[in-house]
């Protein structure tokens, strides 16, 4: 196991080796020492150790202080500050470097050991919970991507730029099925071209497709599109496939990588894969928070191809409109092959015409709608929110508007459905025809409530997260309350003890001077 790294900064040479042997006893391992704030600087940048112990008052013009805010920003590395002064002007600019622990010369080693400890598992703490938070605010990004986006390459990478943006991600990539030439990438962000073309490479060769039955020493991106589950790989260089894709990897300086599918009603619509520089970066979490962005691709994805399509039936029955009013087989014959719900409305509300698709959705048959008023098959909650917004569209004139609601079942249940509905007036402005083209849309509606209830959790998780640092952090302070009292009884117990020895030999060296 790799010791903790320790640099430390003491401008007192004695000092300095007193803390080195201390340190090394303790089982740490000292990577460097300085006596400047300037040099601590460049030490923290070139040996990158993991934790600094740090005097304040050092050899030229930077302080402790100073260098310790200068790390922070730049480096993040945790300090232990470590100073024979503790009076309030120095207390209050210490709080604004940030510090992880803050003794007081001499310092006990026992004391030094558990400030050390706590210091390391709180900046771990802090590093995970922020690294989760940026991963979380990415998923907010691409979720609002997707509502805005109908552009399906410009949406993937979108998504793929939103990912490189988190902290610890260096190369995010979309592969897809396209056409017959199999998977490749689609949409990639991060690190150069040449990477990504050797990834691309990798993907659609068919000598790199995984033999039956060998599925476990297949690359990532190859299980996930497999087994349908996502794929981690923590550490690249450890794995079986390293071999096969090395030059990518050493090329990219790439340490770890997760391959989630992208999947929406048991239909994968492509791997997202997205790598680290750092091994050990994908834990249970983050995986999941991955997967649900893969996912809300995926339903974008298939929302976007629905949309198009909705679109195309839409252009046809709009350039075919003149010509299915003038004849009503015509019409039927396109609409009743549709998968949308066409429907013609009298202006009083009753429907005219209904297809087929009505029946398939609803479990009404479309001939027993015939002549019934839509009002009666809106769903109670939606129906005054439908006449009002219908009711200022036909008095405003408009052509067209577009409205969502909810119809009920033959089995007393509903179906959510968004509507083009079109109004029809004669020349004088009277209202004749209102045509309306519906789609169910009750399974988006039902992911947007369910994603909702997941963002809601992960809130949740991210304050039980918080309160166990909390709750972990203070029983690390009481045990070293514990060990500050523990040596504090020894002191005066050695103290006691010396004076009750001193006091007779004191007797005897009198009575033989005597």
């Amino acid at each position: 196991m790799e010791l903790t790294k320790v640099l430390i900064v003491e401008d007192d040479a004695i000092v300095a080796l007193h803390l080195e042997r201390v340190v090394q006893q303790l089982g740490y391992h000292v990577i460097g020492m300085s006596a400047a704030g300037e040099e601590a600087v460049e030490q923290a940048k070139s040996l990158n150790p993991d934790i600094i112990l740090m005097d304040i008052r050092l050899r030229g013009e930077m302080t402790g202080i100073e260098a310790a805010i200068q790390i922070h920003v730049t480096d993040d590395i945790p300090v232990v500050f470590l100073t024979a002064y503790a009076d309030e002007p120095i207390l209050q600019r210490v709080k604004f470097s940030n510090p992880y622990a803050y003794l007081t010369k001499p310092v006990r080693d026992k004391e030094l050991q558990a400030s050390i400890e706590v210091a390391l598992y709180k900046h771990q703490a802090d590093r995970r919970l922020k690294h989760l938070n940026y991963v979380l605010r990415a998923v907010r990004d691409v979720n609002q991507l997707i509502t805005h986006q109908q552009d399906s390459q410009m949406l993937l990478k979108g998504a793929c730029e939103i990912l490189v943006q988190a902290r610890d991600y260096c190369l995010a990539w979309i592969a897809r099925e396209i056409g017959i030439d199999g998977p490749r990438i689609a949409a990639s962000a991060g690190q150069e071209k040449d990477i990504v073309r050797l990834f691309d490479h990798q993907i659609s060769a068919s000598e790199n497709q995984p033999p039956p039955g060998e599925i476990i020493r297949a690359y990532p991106w190859q299980i996930a599109m497999h087994t349908l589950q996502p794929a981690v790989y923590q550490n690249i260089t450890t794995e079986p496939m390293y071999a096969r894709w090395q030059e990518a990897v050493d090329e990219g300086n790439l340490a770890s990588v997760a391959a989630v599918p992208m999947m929406y009603a048991n239909q994968l619509f492509g791997v997202l894969c997205v790598f680290s520089n750092v091994p050990q970066t994908f834990d249970s979490e983050e995986v999941d928070l991955l997967q649900e962005l893969a996912n809300d691709l995926a339903y974008a994805l298939k929302h976007i191809q629905d949309e198009n399509e909705r679109i195309r039936t839409e252009e046809a029955l709009i350039t075919s409109q003149s010509a299915l009013l003038l004849s009503e087989e015509k019409y039927r014959l396109i609409t009743e092959n549709a998968s949308d719900l066409v429907a013609q409305v009298s202006p009083d509300w009753e429907y005219k015409y209904v297809s087929p698709s009505f029946e398939k959705c609803i479990g009404f048959d479309a001939r027993e709608l015939l002549g019934k008023n839509i009002h009666d098959l809106i769903f109670a909650d939606d129906l005054a929110e439908f006449e009002r917004v219908h009711k200022k569209a036909i008095q405003a004139k408009n052509p067209e508007i577009r409205t969502e609601y909810r119809l009920k079942t033959i089995t007393n249940d509903y179906r959510w459905v968004e509507s083009l509905v079109r109004f029809f007036f004669d020349d004088k402005g009277e209202l004749r025809l209102i045509q309306m083209n519906s789609r169910d849309i009750t399974d988006r509606k039902q992911i947007e409530a369910e994603r909702m209830r997941a963002e809601e959790a992960l809130v949740e998780l991210n304050l039980e997260l918080e309160q166990r640092v909390r709750e972990r952090t203070r029983e690390l302070q009481n045990a070293n309350m514990e060990l500050e009292r523990a040596s504090r009884l020894k002191d005066e117990f050695l103290a006691s003890m010396s004076h009750e020895l001193r006091t007779p030999l004191t007797g005897v060296l009198n009575l033989s001077e005597a």
